[in-house]
């Protein structure tokens, strides 16, 4: 996905990417000024892996919180 998407987020000034999935929790580092954010891990169990640009992984069940306004975006895992 960020192979295919990454050239339009850095042309158009995309700061973060959010996405579900249905098994896991990941924040990873950012890459080129954007930050990627996949929320999903309120299903089941699943065990990830960290990588090198794993900056978060949750490998059990949880959910992302956000809360947005004018001036910021809170994220909580």
């Amino acid at each position: 996905m960020i192979n295919t998407f990454e050239a339009l987020f850095v042309k158009y000034n995309v700061n973060l990417y959010m996405c579900g999935h249905n098994h896991e929790v990941h924040l990873l580092k950012p890459k080129k000024g954007v930050t990627y954010l996949v929320s999903g891990g309120g299903c089941t169990h699943h065990n990830t892996t960290w990588k090198d640009d794993t900056e978060y992984a949750l490998t059990n069940l949880g959910y992302v919180w956000m809360n947005f306004n004018k001036e910021s975006i809170n994220i909580q895992i």
